[in-house]
């Protein structure tokens, strides 16, 4: 009985802030592959803006306008970067793979044919585990800064 309230108490413990965090990145990269516009809406505050002062509606555009021209999503991501500025705010810095087909196993960036964004991105907490995207910028990256 002792060891099953053991196993219990371990598995109810509450995720940290970065398991948290980490949480929402996996479930953006599988809604980007899924190409499920609800989901990604989801996890975008509604107060969002970007480094071209585009808000939730336009970036929501965006994604929509890459769905529609991409008929195949696969992504290959690596996190750079994960900082908490404030309790309730993640600074994230993220590599993010983005190719028409799925290359297996592959984790030898070198060997993915894609094209390599820089994404860095604000997240702030708003309560019962749910971080939003609240600012973001991204470049076209290299594999120099990939490692």
């Amino acid at each position: 009985m002792l060891t099953i309230l053991l196993v219990w108490a371990c598995a109810s413990e509450p995720a940290s802030p970065e398991q948290e965090v980490r949480s929402v990145l996996e479930k953006a990269e599988a809604a980007a592959e899924a190409r499920d516009l609800d989901v990604l809406r989801d996890l975008i505050a509604d107060d969002y803006r970007d480094e071209r002062n585009r808000g939730k509606a336009q970036v929501l555009g965006a994604i929509q306008f890459y769905f529609a021209t991409h008929r195949s999503i696969h992504l290959l991501t690596q996190v750079k970067q994960l900082t908490f500025t404030e309790p309730d705010r993640a600074e994230v810095g993220l590599l993010v793979g983005m190719a028409g087909r799925r290359a297996e196993g592959t984790t030898d960036w070198s060997l993915f044919r894609a094209d390599l964004y820089r994404f860095d991105f604000s997240l702030r907490y708003e309560g019962a585990d749910d971080w939003k995207v609240v600012e973001a910028a991204w470049r076209r990256a290299s594999l120099e800064e990939v490692q």
